[in-house]
């Protein structure tokens, strides 16, 4: 799964927060930092971080929909709709 410009920003506050707790040293910050601008992956974002706890269960999740959106519904003509609003004959 390619990673979005939302995912970076999410792994970066979390980078950011574990270096002001001190979970992180600067040296560790900054090559994480450098390895999270250059991941392309969802995956690579989640190895950065996998030994950090997180804040919410949703810093953990993709920033994006990992699976594909349905297809869109077109609209139909619906068998009801012509019992509640019955066509006008033509005269």
């Amino acid at each position: 799964m390619v990673a979005s410009v939302a995912d970076r920003e999410r792994v970066l506050v979390i980078l950011q927060d574990s270096l002001i707790a001190g979970r992180l040293t600067r040296d560790e910050f900054e090559e994480r930092v450098e390895r999270a601008a250059r991941a392309s992956d969802f995956r690579q974002l989640l190895a950065l971080m996998a030994d950090l706890p997180a804040r919410s269960p949703f810093d953990r999740l993709p920033a994006h929909r990992t699976t594909p959106r349905p297809a869109v519904r077109r609209w139909r003509s619906w068998p009801w709709l012509g019992r509640v609003c019955p066509r006008p004959s033509p005269h």
